[in-house]
Parts: C-alpha cells; structure tokens; sequence
C-alpha cells in the first residue's frame, strides 16, 4: 500500500499510513488498496496531475522537518503558503496550494482543511499582499481580421479546409456584427436578408 500511496498520488509512502480513517477500515491492504483506487478512478488524470504539482511544496515543507504530511500539518501549511508569498507568487498560486492539500486530505480520510480557521485567516492576509495575476485577452481586432484576409489571399482560398474556412467565415462575421458564436452557430440561411451591397441578419 506504500508503493502504491508514492507511485499513484506522487506522495511519501509515509501518507499511506496512521491515517484514522484507514486505521477503522478493518481489512487487508490489498482491500485498502482497492478502495484507494476506486476513489481515484473519481478524478480525471488532469486532476490528479494538477494538485500532485502544486502539492509538491507543501510535501517539501513536511519533509526537511521530518513532519508527516497527512493528517495536515496546518502551521507547516501556512509557513509553505508563506514561502510562496515571500517568493513573490500570486495570490492565485497560494490558491491552487490551499486547495491541493484539501484536496489531498479529504481523499485520504484527514477532513477538509481549506476551511480551517488558521488557513482561512492566512489566506485572507496573504490575498491583500500577494500581487493578482490576471490573464485578461485582448479582443479580436480590425487588425487580426485584415491579417487573415491577407493569409487567405496569399494561400488561396482553395487550399483551406472546409472548417478552417468555416472557422474563418465565423471570425469575420461575429467581429462585424457583434453577435456571439451561441447565436451565429444557430442561424439558418433564411436568416440572412441580402441587399445590393450588404446583407443584414434575423437573430
């Protein structure tokens, strides 16, 4: 079950044992290993992969003090939520910790911890320090439209797949109307009224 505990949720073997809930469940390993499993079977792999990353830190924290991971160690968690901070991390970052080791502590049986009074307060501090990253896109521009329409003049419009044309025809249309893709995916050649120069549209 050791192995199992390191190699399935990238965590020390040590996680796998003196765990209440595991201690209650009175059957072999192979049975412990099983339910271990079922459970993970939950989770999408992207899942599993994202919290695994992001709980490193905290594992790190645990191991150079000879601490055991789980059940949560709530003061080592706030000093590695701390560290994140100190190394100058988004408040975003500290986030995705906190919930990587929840995450963790509810599947192995320890409860939730991300509601915990100490990590709360903590969280709360850390999000009027830590600096906010936000991924904020710039829209869709006269400019990118003017590049496309060269590109296709370059390539020649029957080089294009069909979808890339599709795809094309849908850029163009939803930047000079306005219209969402939700609404222009659903409308029907009846819906178009041509004119001599223009042509306008039913939604």
């Amino acid at each position: 079950m050791q192995c199992f505990a390191e190699s399935a949720l990238n965590c020390p073997p040590e996680v796998a044992v003196n765990l209440s809930f595991y201690e209650d469940f009175q059957e072999t390993p192979a049975d412990v290993e099983l339910l271990l499993k079922a459970k993970i079977l939950r989770y999408s792999f992207n899942t599993w992969k994202s919290h695994s990353s992001v709980n490193k830190k905290y594992f790190e924290m645990c191991d150079s003090r000879d601490i055991a991971s789980y059940p949560v160690n709530v003061g080592v968690l706030n000093f590695s939520l701390l560290s994140l901070a100190q190394a100058g991390k988004s408040i975003g970052i500290v986030e995705s910790l906190i919930k990587a080791v929840s995450f963790f502590s509810e599947f192995l049986g320890c409860g939730p911890v991300a509601t915990h009074y100490n990590v709360t307060q903590m969280g709360n501090f850390l999000n009027k320090v830590c600096p906010k990253v936000t991924n904020k896109k710039d829209g869709l521009r006269a400019s990118h439209i003017r590049k496309l329409w060269d590109q296709m003049e370059e390539i020649g419009i029957h080089n294009f797949k069909k979808s890339t044309l599709r795809s094309f025809v849908m850029a163009v249309f939803m930047h000079s109307t306005l219209c969402r893709f939700s609404d222009a995916a659903s409308l029907k050649v009846d819906d178009l009224i041509f004119h001599e120069n223009y042509f306008t549209v039913n939604i």
